[in-house]
């Protein structure tokens, strides 16, 4: 944990709006919500990113990671290739660019290492 944050803990069926970055497990960068990050271009489309915890749709080490998190709390969380890309190359987080989601692609047999941090956590139903 690179940050503990405050206030209630995000729970399956909960909404979080997160910042994350995602690298290969080797470092090289291939996303990041957050302008300013490695060597991003600029007309990169970047903001925060809304996810419903359990609805099937995140990848699950990372969605794992993010339960029991807190507002402001910031984690790095190396996500083996099974609990990655691997069994569903289209789970979420996807990069918005073509060449982003051809890195998630091509690399889907291997570990990912996500940065997240939890901007907002609004409670619902599991």
């Amino acid at each position: 944990m690179l940050a503990e944050g405050e206030g209630p803990e995000a729970a399956v069926g909960d909404l979080v709006l997160v910042d994350y970055v995602i690298r290969r497990s080797n470092g090289y960068f291939i996303y990041s919500t957050v302008e300013g990050v490695s060597f991003q271009p600029r007309d990169v489309p970047v903001g925060p990113v809304a996810f419903r915890l359990g609805d099937g749709r995140l990848v699950p080490g990372l969605e794992g990671s993010i339960v029991g998190m807190r507002r402001g709390a910031k984690r790095r969380v190396l996500v083996p290739a099974e609990a990655a890309y691997a069994p569903n190359p289209a789970a979420e987080p996807q990069p918005p660019t073509t060449s982003g989601r051809r890195q998630v692609l091509a690399h889907q047999a291997e570990p990912f290492l996500f940065e997240v941090q939890v901007l907002r956590i609004t409670p619902g139903k599991a």
